[in-house]
């Protein structure tokens, strides 16, 4: 696969995991990290890659613009099998990996957002610290679910360091760290396996610094 990949994204944000699979993958890329604190994601030249002005969105070599992590990440490791970063299609790994990263985008990342801006999910302001006291509950349940479901192992599906690692790896920094790193041994574990691969931990210690969680 040749031509270079356009990132955009920022510091500490969900372009993350697809910066570091392209990492892993040694795929040539170009990482436009946006300035949140000036509302960069909101100016026209970004609202023409992505109208929604959310974060992040990539080009493809051939211009084409996608949007969504996870589906991001995928369409990476896809285009890019000798790096291994899914397992094979016809393995139980394929669908585990499916299933707990469409669990952690449809729901870690939602509650992730209505622990940040609870003032957007109510009518009443008065209520946005009683939506965030809700949404704390509901990542330490998925959370569970998650560190139940892993396979045994240095990593989410065992011995096999996958492209699940790093999408769960970044939302486990984002949320209740505290109360995973105590609740969730196998999840703090694969985090800690993940951020010291090579390529991965220059990533991370920039975005989030030394510490895994």
């Amino acid at each position: 696969m040749t031509g270079r990949y356009k990132l955009y994204g920022g510091k500490r944000c969900g372009s993350v995991p697809i910066e570091a699979a392209l990492a892993e993958i040694g795929a040539p890329a170009e990482i436009l990290e946006l300035d949140f604190a000036a509302g960069e994601q909101w100016g026209e030249a970004y609202r023409k890659v992505n109208p929604l002005g959310r974060i992040p969105a990539m080009a493809l070599p051939d211009g084409t613009i996608v949007t969504e992590s996870a589906a991001m990440l995928l369409l990476v490791c896809e285009r890019h099998p000798e790096a291994g970063l899914l397992p094979p299609v016809e393995s139980g790994d394929r669908g585990r990996l499916y299933r707990w990263l469409m669990f952690a985008s449809n729901n870690l990342y939602e509650a992730i957002g209505r622990v940040d801006y609870p003032e957007r999910y109510v009518e009443d302001k008065a209520a946005a610290p009683g939506a965030e006291r809700r949404a704390i509950e509901d990542l330490k349940r998925f959370w569970t679910m998650i560190e139940e479901g892993l396979t045994p192992g240095p990593f989410a599906l065992g011995e096999r360091f996958s492209a699940l690692d790093l999408y769960l790896s970044v939302l486990a920094r984002w949320s209740v760290r505290d109360w995973v790193i105590e609740q969730c041994p196998r999840i703090a574990g694969m985090v800690r396996h993940t951020v010291a691969r090579p390529k991965v931990a220059p990533i991370w210690q920039h975005h989030f610094g030394g510490e895994p969680l």
